[in-house]
């Protein structure tokens, strides 16, 4: 007996059972199989997507604070509207991903226990 990782759940059980006592999922059914490997595939995706968005989203805050040490000389002048409006804009996007990602993230894994 040797312990494989379900296609569907990714849980470890025997490669006698026909069907996952975890999920239910059959493990000779190479449709849900195939049709689970590629939901996993496009959830990686798009975590990356999300990944590369809260990046984007922090090269802009950075950008804007960049922008407002030099609109001051250093701290010295008063600031323009501009890099503040930047930075606000970076950081809001930057909270607004990592909402959804979490969000995402919660209900994958509330699909996974069901």
């Amino acid at each position: 007996m040797a312990l494989i990782d379900c296609a569907a759940c990714g849980k470890r059980i025997s490669n006698k059972l026909d069907v996952c006592h975890f999920c239910g999922c059959s493990t000779f059914d190479t449709e849900s199989t195939e049709t689970v490997r590629s939901l996993r595939i496009s959830r990686r995706k798009f975590v990356a997507r999300m990944e590369m968005a809260a990046y984007a989203a922090v090269t802009i805050v950075t950008g804007g604070a960049w922008w407002y040490w030099e609109d001051t000389h250093g701290l010295l002048d008063p600031v323009s509207a501009g890099p503040l409006i930047t930075i606000g804009a970076g950081t809001g996007s930057f909270l607004l991903m990592r909402l959804y990602a979490m969000y995402y993230n919660s209900k994958v894994r509330k699909r996974n226990k069901d």
